[in-house]
């Protein structure tokens, strides 16, 4: 039954979406056209606003680090000492 009601579903989405008769006559949609440079403007934005956290981020980490004593063994082990128990702890159980 679900196959069923997944392939009426396609099929009646193709023809509402994508024929141009209905999509204008009934829905009263057009395709997009300025609207392109806003979508690659803030997915632009977006992408440097994850960068800039990221980097904001490790400068942090690495600082606040620093000023603890911590060296990069430190922080790794740090980082993954509760991955490193549990796959410790699996391998135990086999």
């Amino acid at each position: 039954m679900s196959k069923l009601w997944l392939s009426g579903k396609a099929i009646t989405d193709y023809m509402c979406l994508l024929s141009q008769v209905i999509n204008h006559s009934v829905f009263k949609h057009t395709g997009i056209s300025w609207e392109w440079g806003i979508v690659f403007v803030e997915g632009l934005l977006f992408f440097l606003g994850c960068e800039a956290w990221k980097w904001a981020k490790r400068i942090f980490f690495r600082r606040r680090a620093k000023r603890l004593g911590f060296t990069p063994d430190d922080m790794e082990r740090l980082a993954f000492a509760d991955f490193q128990e549990v796959a410790v702890d699996d391998h135990r159980k086999q």
